[in-house]
């Protein structure tokens, strides 16, 4: 694996590759900080403590040794960061998703082309500088699953996720668990900053991209994932992605 025990011989070294789908790259981590970006196609990326689905106008921070799996849901072409540990002293330390800018976004492909000896006053060392600024404005979105680590909560996520298109509801994982309404609120607060609702939100909203990138209608991706018809998911969708399914399926083809 890629500076797994090594980090970068110069700040930034971008890799490029292309995976085809259903393609898994087992639990590991890197000695350096990474930005995980595929500039197309559909990506899941899995942590201990959370997942993220990540179309290709987002990324995924990820900092030193975190452990981390990537499960590629279609054909992708990536361009992954990887950033020496002392570039900067305000790198962010925890993993997030964020968008990517346009201009992040160009920078990232064109400092793809540099060899690995970039030198001191040149254009190639601007464009480092500038991933870097842009590296440090990252700002955390809510495509994300927090995954709790406790047994009896875990397991009640595990039977949601396996029925998402049930019409769940907090009574729900209560029953699984032999807990009151009450309980399972504190429950999921503790163990994933959020509440049930919200967790339950996230997921679909995750779920649905991964079938809305497969070209899945926008009826039956609403319909697999819990919501009676599509205007209902749309309104959720839009809330979170700032436009409605349509048009994040005609701007992803």
């Amino acid at each position: 694996m890629i500076f797994k025990n090594e980090i970068p011989n110069q700040v930034i070294h971008v890799y490029s590759a292309k995976y085809p789908s259903k393609h898994v790259e087992e639990w590991h981590h890197h000695s350096c900080y990474q930005l995980i970006y595929a500039i197309s196609g559909l990506i899941r990326v899995h942590t201990n403590d959370a997942m993220w689905i990540l179309p290709s106008t987002y990324a995924v921070w990820m900092p030193p040794y975190i452990e981390h799996r990537l499960e590629i849901l279609t054909d992708i072409e990536i361009r992954s960061v990887f950033v020496q540990p002392l570039a900067r002293a305000d790198l962010i330390n925890y993993p997030l998703t964020s968008q990517v800018s346009p201009l992040l976004r160009e920078l990232i492909i064109n400092a793809a082309t540099f060899n690995n000896n970039v030198l001191s006053h040149t254009r190639e060392e601007r464009v480092i500088e500038l991933i870097l600024d842009e590296l440090r404005l990252l700002k955390k979105e809510p495509l994300y699953v927090p995954l709790p680590r406790d047994g009896k909560l875990k397991s009640a996520c595990e039977s949601i996720l396996n029925k998402l298109y049930y019409p769940w509801q907090l009574a729900d994982p209560a029953n699984i668990m032999s807990v009151n309404e009450r309980t399972i609120t504190r429950y999921f607060r503790q163990e994933t900053g959020l509440s049930f609702q919200e967790w339950l939100r996230r997921q679909r909203l995750l779920t649905g991209l991964s079938y809305l990138i497969k070209k899945h209608s926008i009826t039956e991706t609403a319909l697999k994932v819990g919501y009676d018809n599509p205007s209902a998911f749309a309104t959720m969708f839009k809330s979170y992605m700032g436009c409605t399914p349509s048009e994040y399926q005609l701007n992803a083809s």
